[in-house]
């Protein structure tokens, strides 16, 4: 008779194995996740806080698609510091990183390439953060 309630405790324990894996597996973030903080390139710095960083990307971008998790995460965990640019080809590229430093118009901006991410305080440009390992540190140190 014992052995006859072995078989059935065992599948059991083995669903409930598997479904509970299902459950611990993480969620995966997409850009429309984050669709109420995205903004268009020419208003990067007409957002109203005082300290804030964009990240411009490109969804074709594979370097982009390599860190999207982390930024998407990052982004949500703290709502409203961090705003998403979508790459366009009103974006200027420029070859210097520097020429971003302490800009206040839109027209006097460009990106190195994608992913970029810039610090913005009180209007103006403080840090211009340019690719997947910079920008991950500087998430993972605010």
């Amino acid at each position: 008779m014992n052995k006859l309630l072995i078989l059935p405790l065992m599948t059991l324990l083995i669903v409930g194995c598997k479904n509970n894996k299902e459950e611990v597996k993480a969620k995966e973030y997409d850009y429309s996740d984050v669709k109420e903080l995205t903004v268009c390139w020419n208003n990067i710095f007409d957002i109203e806080s005082e300290n804030y960083y964009t990240y411009i990307y490109s969804e074709t971008c594979g370097h982009c698609n390599e860190i999207k998790q982390q930024v998407i995460s990052y982004a949500l965990a703290n709502y409203g510091s961090l705003y998403f640019v979508p790459f366009n080809k009103d974006i200027p590229i420029v070859d210097d990183p520097l020429i971003a430093l302490e800009k206040d118009k839109i027209e006097d901006l460009g990106i190195v390439g994608t992913p970029s991410m810039f610090l913005i305080t009180n209007h103006v440009i403080k840090k211009n953060i340019v690719g997947t390992k910079q920008i991950i540190e500087t998430l993972t140190n605010e």
